[in-house]
């Protein structure tokens, strides 16, 4: 399993990486996740954050185990933790990192 897992990985980021002109990176995804709380609860950087994170994790073959036991807010927490742990890759594709950044905070087994 985790040859598989390895070899859909580097797929995964080998395919993203062609269109990377063209998609969000982690800068543009950080800048979403930490936005300002806009008075109201809640900013719309912060729902598209968590709706994105949240669709990575329900797309991704890669992440395993989430069971949806685990929030939005939850997984936007993990990607920020990831992110600015790993600011030397934040030009990289944000699809790319936070499939990473799930791998990391929940392995496949």
């Amino acid at each position: 399993m985790n040859k598989t897992a390895t070899i859909l990985a580097a797929l995964l980021m080998t395919s993203t990486a062609a269109y990377s002109n063209n998609t969000q990176t982690g800068n543009d995804l950080l800048a979403d996740c930490q936005s300002p709380d806009d008075g109201g609860g809640g900013s719309v950087n912060v729902a598209f954050c968590r709706g994105y994170v949240l669709g990575i994790a329900g797309a991704s073959p890669l992440v395993c185990a989430l069971n949806g036991v685990v929030t939005a807010s939850q997984l936007a927490k993990v990607v920020v933790r990831y992110l600015n742990a790993h600011p030397e890759n934040l030009h990289e594709s944000a699809t790319d990192l936070t499939t990473r950044a799930f791998m990391t905070a929940w392995p496949c087994k």
